[in-house]
């Protein structure tokens, strides 16, 4: 990452802030989009049908479209720093008087107040800097502390696959949602953790919280305040209510019946019977919390981590792999 030490927490919250934007804008079209019922509203050129299901992805297809249209057009993926530092040096040292301009493109050093380093012809330099190029063939990172990171990151990663893959489904039978509860609520509140993801990096950039609190006691409390919030939404035995049961709902009805089947496709979003099937024997003995509570806690905990998290890890990171090329992970 092309940034210096002391302003690699600016750069990363950057290459954080960026993609919180994107995930806020997802969130908020599906909120939005929550309330167009099945089968919706049909384009007649197209034959297609906007509805809870289809619009969302229509207006990302857009969305993708003219991602490729700038990356194509507007984006050649060059690095062009070295252009223009050389420009730069240039007319830095016409402003001074310089005449010897071959010694500025062989790297070598320029008094008069004014130093430039273009290594143009990296060989030489090198020959002539013996002693650092040995001390850079020599240089090490810590494993243990690259192990450490990676393995943080995998637990972020797994947190963030629970939370996709088990939360919506969890909801939609704990608070008896149906299709289009769920894409509401689950708009919103996707859509406030979002506009944490860019509170924080924000928060980052301009105050530089950074130099209040390391950046591992930082990973060390964005992981308690995640612990916390599993905590808050355990199904814990003394909690009084279990998960309801779908009214109208008979043992093996819905794998059975194949016209409650097709009723329950037509009233996919608009009117159905959310909530349990009777087969499943574990919802009538598996606690719930309240779900203020829930969303609040969820909300809380993974808006608050994530961000946090992830750019202490990477400024970690960065900071372990020293002054190279690199990348966030």
């Amino acid at each position: 990452m092309a940034s210096t030490e002391e302003d690699r927490d600016k750069a990363i919250a950057l290459t954080a802030l960026l993609p919180a934007v994107g995930l806020l804008a997802g969130f908020l079209i599906n909120a939005g989009t929550s309330y167009m019922k099945y089968p919706g509203i049909e384009i007649p050129l197209i034959k297609i049908h906007l509805n809870l299901f289809t619009a969302p992805m229509i207006f990302s297809m857009f969305i993708f479209l003219f991602a490729l249209y700038l990356l194509i057009y507007h984006f050649d993926g060059k690095w062009h720093i070295y252009e223009k530092m050389q420009k730069i040096n240039k007319n830095k040292l016409n402003n001074n008087n310089i005449k010897n301009d071959e010694k500025i493109k062989n790297g070598n050093k320029i008094e008069n107040g004014v130093q430039c380093w273009v290594p143009n012809k990296l060989n030489k330099f090198k020959q002539n800097n013996k002693k650092d190029i040995h001390a850079e063939s020599n240089f090490s990172f810590d494993w243990i502390a690259v192990l450490v990171c990676c393995y943080t990151q995998l637990v972020m990663s797994m947190a963030m696959l629970n939370l996709l893959t088990i939360s919506p489904p969890y909801q939609q039978l704990a608070f008896q949602w149906d299709a289009s509860q769920l894409q509401f609520y689950g708009g919103l509140t996707g859509a406030a953790v979002a506009f944490q993801l860019i509170l924080w990096p924000s928060a980052y950039m301009i105050f530089g919280l950074n130099k209040l609190i390391s950046e591992r006691q930082s990973v060390m409390l964005g992981l308690t305040v995640l612990i916390g919030g599993y905590l808050l939404t355990y199904s814990w035995p003394f909690l009084a209510e279990t998960f309801p049961y779908a009214i109208n709902s008979t043992p093996y009805s819905f794998l059975n019946n194949k016209t409650e089947i097709v009723e329950k496709i037509s009233n996919c979003g608009s009117e159905s019977h959310p909530g349990c099937p009777s087969h499943y024997d574990w919802c009538g003995t598996t606690t719930k919390p309240n779900m203020q509570l829930y969303i609040t806690s969820l909300v809380l905990s993974t808006g608050m981590a994530i961000p946090i998290i992830r750019m202490n890890l990477d400024i970690l990171y960065s900071k372990i792999l020293g002054n190279i090329k690199q990348a966030i992970f």
